[in-house]
């Protein structure tokens, strides 16, 4: 059973992750490849996931996903938005938890994993030739992307479990 203050908790992050990622999507990057974001609700979720654990990020993620879908951006991101994070989750939760990787290192393959899975989602929609010739660039993204909101996170997590640790 979920306590009250982790359920107050977790909706408050899932706010402030929907907050990211529409901060995230009128912020123009003038990059001309569809798919690139900078990830910014990411930080959230590696909050999570250091914090609570695996499950409460996945629970996070598709709360933020569903709902930013339905007020905001219609059913086709909520389908390519969940595909990349069960990815992501799968690739997180390996990277963390068996191999103890850096929160560096968990971002990046979390990025690189959650584009993999919306480029499944593309190819299936679009066809994967018309993908593959944009493939290079967006794993590329995901690396220089999610190593900067791994630092960021990082810096978050440490912070706060410091400050909870006092």
């Amino acid at each position: 059973m979920i306590s009250m203050k982790k359920t107050v908790t977790l909706g408050m992050l899932t706010a402030i992750a929907m907050v990211f990622g529409y901060v995230e999507s009128i912020i123009p990057l003038p990059v001309g490849i569809p798919g690139i974001k900078l990830g910014l609700a990411n930080i959230v979720i590696l909050f999570v996931i250091y914090r609570y654990g695996i499950r409460e990020a996945l629970l996070v993620s598709v709360a933020r996903i569903v709902l930013s879908g339905l007020m905001f951006t219609g059913m086709w991101s909520i389908l390519y938005g969940i595909s990349g994070t069960a990815c992501a989750i799968m690739v997180m939760s390996l990277a963390k938890f068996r191999l103890k990787l850096s929160v560096i290192t968990v971002s990046v393959l979390g990025a690189m994993a959650h584009i993999s899975g919306q480029m499944v989602v593309a190819g299936l929609n679009v066809g994967f030739v018309p993908v593959a010739g944009y493939a290079l660039y967006l794993l590329l993204a995901s690396v220089i992307f999610g190593a900067i909101i791994g630092t960021i996170s990082d810096i978050l997590i440490r912070r706060v479990i410091d400050t909870e640790n006092v």
